[in-house]
């Protein structure tokens, strides 16, 4: 919590079960289970308990979206590479509507 007396520059992170808080400049409040932790600039301050990760990683990519993933970079490198090495001339068919301005 800030109360806008002065200006107040912080960062909250969240983890697992666990919330810190990191004052850069001015003065926050950690409120959590009916305690209030004051934080001044330069200081930071962490509520709640860790919770471990088991072994279901659900942070990372599973294999199928790493795969669609890496295939879309290569669509995109790809299509980068045949745009240079071909003057830039890529035709996709159909028509082209250039809608101007008026004064």
């Amino acid at each position: 919590m800030v109360n806008g007396n002065q200006a107040t520059s912080f960062t909250v992170a969240a983890s697992r079960g666990r919330t810190t808080v990191t004052t850069q400049s001015g003065l926050a409040e950690l409120r959590a289970g009916g305690s209030v932790k004051q934080i001044a600039a330069g200081s930071s301050a962490t509520a709640g308990t860790p919770n471990p990760q088991g072994d279901d990683d659900d942070d990372g990519l599973s294999g199928g979206a790493l795969a669609v993933l890496l295939l879309a970079i290569g669509g995109a490198v790809a299509g980068v590479l045949y745009a240079a090495f071909h003057n830039n001339d890529l035709n996709f068919g159909g028509s082209v509507t250039v809608v101007s301005p008026t004064k």
